[in-house]
């Protein structure tokens, strides 16, 4: 299910529009203005469903997806920055400062990773496969 459109035409009075309060010289807000939002909202709305939970907007998805790529960080780096950085946060179309997570991750207990156990010289890491790995990206990412 696509998303609700945000309308931030009317502003809070005691919060201010990030626009308003960032430097319009920073590389992303100026990266923000260059890409084609709207375009890519468009080309991925046929993806969502009309039945499902609601999703996250589409231009946070790219987003967070642009800036995973841009600093070569985990999905589990990128969301923790991003509640800390408020370029990064308009850049993913919000209006205004977001103190919350943008994505609830939920790892599966099966995908966590045991610390290594070490045996004599060497490490060994337990090979324990999930059991119904169809499931597994779905069971990753919460709304």
């Amino acid at each position: 299910m696509k998303s609700k459109p945000v309308d931030d035409r009317q502003t809070d009075f005691l919060y201010p529009h990030l626009r308003d309060q960032l430097n319009p010289q920073h590389p992303l807000y100026q990266l923000s203005s260059q890409i084609p939002w709207a375009d890519l909202n468009q080309d991925f709305s046929p993806l969502y469903g009309a039945t499902s939970r609601p999703a996250h907007p589409i231009r946070r998805m790219c987003g967070l997806l642009l800036l995973k790529q841009l600093y070569n960080l985990s999905d589990e780096s990128v969301v923790e920055r991003w509640q800390e950085n408020a370029y990064w946060q308009y850049f993913c179309g919000e209006s205004q400062l977001q103190w919350g997570g943008c994505v609830k991750l939920r790892i599966p207990s099966c995908c966590k990773r045991p610390l290594a156990v070490k045996q004599g010289n060497r490490k060994r890491r337990p090979t324990k496969r999930p059991k119904n790995s169809k499931r597994l990206r779905d069971d990753c990412y919460e709304s």
